[in-house]
């Protein structure tokens, strides 16, 4: 693989964890199944697997609560031209959905964790085949 095309594919595979976190943060979970294989394994506080579990696991989060996943520190490994593996850090931090003003000062941070995702390229994309998150600290 090219450097090019190299790039290219670290930066689909990050956008597509940025876009799936956003569907979480927002809510979506139209847009963040769509970003997920139909056995897709998810791991972490609960575990899921396919897209019916994964679904079932969104829909029991509090509506109450608005959350702020933000990811960073991406180590991209390409293991073939359709399998991609993710590590990154998450921070979340979690507020009263019926909050719209800026919170002063920040709500401490809610979890930190490492997410290790793998991704595989499908005819829609890249898409995550598995999920797990490893939480290393924790204010719930």
């Amino acid at each position: 693989m090219d450097d090019f095309n190299l790039i290219k594919v670290q930066q689909d595979c990050m956008g597509v964890l940025a876009r799936l976190v956003r569907g979480l943060d927002g809510f979506d979970y139209d847009a963040v199944l769509a970003l997920v294989t139909p056995d897709c394994v998810w791991r972490g506080q609960t575990d899921a697997v396919g897209i019916e579990a994964i679904r079932r696991r969104l829909e029991a989060r509090p509506l109450a609560v608005k959350t702020l996943h933000l990811l960073g520190n991406f180590i991209v490994d390409i293991e073939s031209a359709v399998s991609v593996s993710v590590q990154s850090c998450v921070s979340v931090y979690r507020f009263p959905a019926d909050h719209d003003e800026p919170f002063t000062p920040v709500p401490p941070l809610a979890t930190l964790g490492r997410l290790h995702d793998r991704l595989v390229l499908t005819a829609e994309g890249w898409k995550v085949a598995r999920r797990e998150l490893t939480i290393l600290a924790s204010q719930a």
